[in-house]
């Protein structure tokens, strides 16, 4: 008999065939299990996401077990499976192939496949096809690794509001931010979701200098800042700020 692809693929993840070497997130209690990038700085940021991000980590262990949450440019992983081993239900987009196929079977060496949803695609401010750079090397973003130059691929776009919609899923609880460069976009996107009363908090990565536009766009969703980080011990953080808001009533 003929193997399925989901066959012969569950026997490459059971066997490690195709892989690279296999890290563990540094949490200090959580063990996650995780696919190691090839390139030794992007590694660095992928399995020490909790020393990279003390505040986005410090968040995900205050989330309510069992309520959802919406991980925006996921990535490999490194985040929602944090969230999905402490209990949360997570749905985590990421448009990128190469980090796409390393967060599934991060989920899956992690037996996390039922607590997260995986979509690849972007989230925007309107539904079409977009032209994202091409990132041929898992654990790449735009930041921390150039795609090829002069290579890109086509993506569905959805906003938040028509994806969720689409899946009749729970609504977010809560909801991370990191597209480098488009926050605005996909707020805009998502304004009947944030706007519902069951969404408590949302942080956003923002490039510095659209930290007002941003604050502006989530007030008038009833999220108002609540705290900034924009300091990694003492030291300012690159070109980015970390925007995190509280829903009060």
């Amino acid at each position: 008999r003929r193997r399925t692809l989901t066959e012969r693929g569950t026997e490459q993840l059971a066997s490690g065939e195709g892989m690279t070497g296999i890290g563990v997130l540094d949490h200090p209690t959580a063990r996650v299990e995780m696919e190691e990038p090839e390139d030794e700085r992007v590694r660095g940021y992928r399995l020490n996401a909790c020393r990279k991000e003390p505040w986005t980590t410090n968040w995900i262990e205050n989330m309510v077990p069992g309520r959802c949450f919406l991980d925006v440019g996921a990535c490999v992983g490194s985040y929602s499976l944090l969230a999905a081993k402490r209990g949360m239900m997570v749905i985590a987009v990421e448009p990128g192939f190469e980090n796409y196929a390393a967060l599934v079977r991060n989920a899956h060496r992690n037996k996390l496949e039922q607590a997260i949803v995986a979509l690849r695609m972007a989230l925007g401010p309107s539904n079409g096809l977009i032209s994202v750079p091409s990132e041929l090397t898992m654990g790449m973003s735009m930041v921390t690794g150039a795609p090829v130059p002069g290579r890109m691929e086509v993506v569905p776009q959805f906003t938040i509001d028509q994806i969720l919609g689409l899946m009749r899923c729970q609504l977010p609880n809560y909801i991370k931010v990191d597209v480098d460069g488009n926050e605005l976009g996909v707020l805009r996107g998502g304004r009947q979701v944030l706007s519902q009363l069951d969404c408590r908090e949302v942080l956003v990565e923002a490039k510095r200098g659209t930290e007002a536009a941003i604050a502006e766009e989530l007030a008038q969703c009833g999220l108002p800042l609540s705290q900034t980080f924009d300091k990694r011990n003492g030291q300012p953080i690159w070109d980015v700020v970390y925007l995190y808001f509280e829903r009060k009533a």
